[in-house]
């Protein structure tokens, strides 16, 4: 499955994401430069502040925010921006936007299971 059919809702959110997202956040704190927690904290936040209040212009700011971070630091945030990309330009509206912070969430909750690392 891809980022992009769950966002869109064109595949449920189900199990299969499940197993997707914990794939996506064991993979993200492996290797030398793993995505820190701060750095994924950062964005759940902004995804969060976003939610409470809607915008889609704001919404596809995120590509432009995680572009940012992935262009500052080596490693996983690279990987992470490429695996949430397709994803954030699938949102078209609030509901969408919804099924991305579930997934998004999903990502996050996972990360936190198998981080090991410090926060940068």
């Amino acid at each position: 499955m891809a980022i992009q059919d769950w966002v869109k809702g064109t595949t449920p959110i189900d199990g299969t994401m499940i197993i997707w997202a914990e794939g996506t956040a064991q993979d993200l704190c492996q290797g030398n430069k793993p995505l820190t927690s701060s750095t994924i904290r950062r964005f759940f936040g902004e995804m969060r502040r976003i939610q409470s209040s809607f915008n889609l212009s704001d919404a596809h700011m995120l590509q432009a925010k995680l572009a940012y971070d992935a262009g500052r630091k080596d490693g996983k945030v690279k990987e992470f921006y490429r695996k949430l990309t397709p994803g954030i330009q699938a949102i078209t509206d609030k509901d969408s936007f919804d099924r991305f912070v579930k997934i998004a969430e999903a990502i996050v909750s996972f990360h936190k299971l198998h981080y090991t690392g410090r926060d940068d």
